[in-house]
């Protein structure tokens, strides 16, 4: 259902570009004669800025989205440009109305978006993929027929900035739309909430950028993109910054997930596979990216707290400790974790995946869904034990605790996901 959802999306992305291509050329090839000089170093100009601009492309953490902030912002605002001067001394400067219409900058938005392309290629950086291009091209379209068909009088004016505004913002929410539109119904909570606390500030950043870039060629010609610009390549040394402290924290949780191990609590891969099937089960219960990251930052660390007893578990299986033990284990673990002071949200997990699943059902107890996650999953690979051959026991013995121990909203996932190995033993 998701993957027939993204393909006549992209279907649609790919229609919606070629008729703007179409149209473009078509309407650049009415204009072409009229088209001066300075007409050119207006269009060259943005058409350099928009392909320079393609190695600013930056991923977000976390999300694993890439963004193309810069690019955003140059495209939306070539459709919102009114007037520029010509090159040389202010003082003499010539100022020029645009009058070569919406579809030489649609089609200089595409050389720009194009090039862009393959200057990041070939410099090996990070870049958006070719739906985000397309959705760019779209997006410019947008704004630039909305800021046309609005009465401007072809001045700046506090009213003229209000309307920029409002056409820069337009693809945005559109986007914002279609995204709902095609997630799963469970889902557009969790796309509502990753795009307000990911993506809308960059997306702001990205509008205000765009209409002063605008308002700023008017006085500056093509040099304003760099000038205004410049904040957005401050933002993604920032956002680097960001990834790499990620990285570092992937690289502790990697370094204390094999603690266990080489300690002699728990077999080697254990924590590891824990981890996968974790990650596959919130997937399928909808998950987040970001609640997937720590979730599998989590699995991995389950086992943490067990260098806190004074004799190893057998095989290291905290579901034959007793119920005491496996909270102590838990707590410790959390207790771990937090001393690293950056990963409280992992920690929370692990401090209640410990809690059997009745005290939230009878006494309210407020279980994490990742906690409740680890707990099933984390049963499952103990009762396993390393054997294949136990899944029918393993699957059993989590029936036996259905509802007391483990979320049965849970083990129906697991369960789900394991439907490939049923048929196999």
């Amino acid at each position: 259902m998701v993957r027939s959802r993204d393909l006549a999306l992209r279907a649609v992305l790919l229609t919606a570009v070629a008729v703007i291509l179409v149209w473009s050329v078509i309407s650049a090839m009415h204009h072409i004669e009229a088209l001066s000089v300075t007409d050119l170093e207006l269009l060259g100009g943005f058409a350099l800025w928009m392909t320079l601009s393609s190695l600013l492309d930056v991923r977000l953490p976390g999300a694993g989205v890439v963004v193309a902030p810069a690019s955003i912002a140059v495209a939306l605002a070539m459709g919102m440009v009114v007037t520029w001067p010509s090159l040389g001394p202010l003082e003499h400067a010539t100022f020029y109305q645009v009058g070569f219409g919406n579809g030489v900058i649609l089609l200089t938005v595409a050389i720009g978006l194009a090039a862009g392309g393959l200057l990041a290629r070939a410099a090996g950086v990070v870049r958006v993929r070719w739906p985000v291009r397309c959705a760019i091209l779209i997006s410019a379209a947008i704004t630039a027929l909305l800021f046309n068909a609005v009465p401007h009088h072809g001045t700046y004016t506090w009213q003229t900035m209000l309307i920029m505004l409002g056409c820069a913002a337009a693809p945005g929410l559109l986007w914002l739309v279609v995204l709902l539109l095609n997630a799963l119904p469970t889902q557009a909570t969790m796309v509502l909430t990753e795009t307000v606390l990911v993506q809308v500030p960059v997306g702001a950043a990205c509008i205000g950028s765009a209409v002063a870039i605008a308002l700023g060629t008017s006085a500056l010609g093509v040099l304003a993109v760099p000038l205004i610009a410049f904040p957005l390549v401050l933002m993604r040394f920032a956002i680097h910054q960001q990834e790499r402290q990620r990285t570092t924290r992937r690289q502790t949780v990697a370094a204390l997930a094999r603690l266990t191990e080489v300690a002699g609590y728990t077999r080697p891969g254990h924590s590891r596979q824990v981890a996968q099937l974790c990650r596959s089960v919130g997937m399928r219960l909808d998950l987040s990216p970001r609640q997937l990251s720590v979730l599998e930052d989590a699995a991995l660390l389950h086992d943490i707290g067990q260098v806190s007893l004074d004799r190893p578990i057998p095989d290291g299986a905290t579901t034959e400790a007793a119920p005491l033990d496996q909270r102590a284990i838990a707590e410790a673990g959390a207790g771990i974790v937090r001393r690293t002071g950056r990963m409280e949200s992992v920690a929370t997990l692990l401090d209640a995946q410990a809690t059997p699943y009745h005290m939230e059902v009878i006494e309210g107890a407020q279980i994490p869904l990742g906690s409740r996650i680890i707990k099933v999953c984390n049963a499952y690979v103990d009762h396993l034990a390393g054997e294949p051959g136990r899944h029918s026991l393993a699957v059993e013995r989590l029936y036996l605790g259905l509802g007391y121990e483990y979320d049965p909203r849970v083990i129906d996932a697991l369960m789900a996901e394991l439907g490939g190995e049923v048929s196999k033993n």
